[in-house]
C-alpha cells in the first residue's frame, strides 16, 4: 500500500520491492486533494465476518 500510496501522491517514483518494482513512474490524472487527504481512503473486503474494513494509513 505504500507503493500505491505514493504512486497517487508524488511523480517520478522509484521503487523496488520484494514483490514489485517500478522506475520513474507517475501516476495521471491526478487524484484531488479533499482537506488534509491527499489520497483516497482504503477499503479492503475481507472473506468473512462484517464488511468494510479501512485500513487507516
Amino acid at each position: 500500500m505504500r507503493l500505491v500510496r505514493r504512486l497517487w501522491t508524488e511523480e517520478n517514483v522509484t521503487s523496488a520491492g520484494e514483490n514489485f518494482r517500478v522506475a520513474e513512474s507517475t501516476v495521471v490524472p491526478r487524484i484531488p486533494v479533499r482537506g488534509d487527504r491527499r489520497h483516497p481512503k482504503f477499503y479492503f473486503g475481507l472473506g468473512g465476518g462484517r464488511a468494510g474494513g479501512r485500513h487507516r494509513g
